[in-house]
C-alpha cells in the first residue's frame, strides 16, 4: 500500500510540475498553446503517473545501475515527447525543432543525473567518514558530546 501511495503522490507532483512547465513554455514561446484542455490534461497525469514508475524503478537495487538509468531515460524521453512535443506543438513546426527539443532534453538529463550521482557519491563519502571515528577517538580531539549524560 505504501508504494501505491509513493506512485500517486510522484504522479501528482510531475503533474503539478509538467503543468507548470507547459504553462511557462507557452507563455514564452510561439510554440505552444497555453490553454490545457482536459484530454491534454488526462496525457499529462498518465504521465506523470510513468514518470513516477520510472522513478520507483529507478530505485530497485537488483536491477543494474546502468540498465535502471536507461529505462528512466527512455521513460522519461517518451513523456517529454508525447507531453510537449506532440500537444505542445512543437512537432508542427518541423523535424529540426523536434531534435532540437530531444537534444535539449538529453543534455538536460545528463547533467542533471551527472548532479544527483556526484551529489550522492560525496554523501556517501561523508557519511562513511563520520561513521569511522570512536567514541574514544572522537573525545580525545574534543568533538564528542554526548546526547544525553547519565547521571550516576
Amino acid at each position: 500500500m505504501k508504494k501505491l501511495e509513493n506512485l500517486l503522490l510522484g504522479a501528482a507532483g510531475y503533474t503539478v510540475l509538467i503543468l507548470l512547465l507547459f504553462y511557462i513554455f507557452g507563455t514564452l514561446s510561439n510554440f505552444a498553446n497555453p490553454y490545457i484542455d482536459f484530454r491534454t490534461f488526462l496525457v499529462i497525469l498518465g504521465f506523470g503517473v510513468i514518470i513516477s514508475l520510472a522513478g520507483m524503478i529507478l530505485g530497485i537495487q537488483k536491477i543494474h545501475v546502468a540498465l535502471r538509468v536507461l529505462i528512466h531515460y527512455v521513460a522519461l524521453l517518451i513523456a517529454f515527447f508525447t507531453v510537449f512535443i506532440i500537444n505542445g506543438n512543437i512537432s508542427a513546426q518541423g523535424a529540426g525543432w523536434v531534435f532540437v527539443a530531444i537534444v535539449l532534453f538529453t543534455v538536460f538529463y545528463l547533467l542533471i543525473a551527472g548532479i544527483t550521482i556526484l551529489t550522492k557519491k560525496l554523501v556517501g563519502k561523508i557519511d562513511s567518514n563520520i561513521g569511522t571515528k570512536t567514541e574514544a577517538e572522537c573525545k580525545k580531539e574534543g568533538k564528542y558530546k554526548p546526547l544525553y549524560k547519565l547521571e550516576d
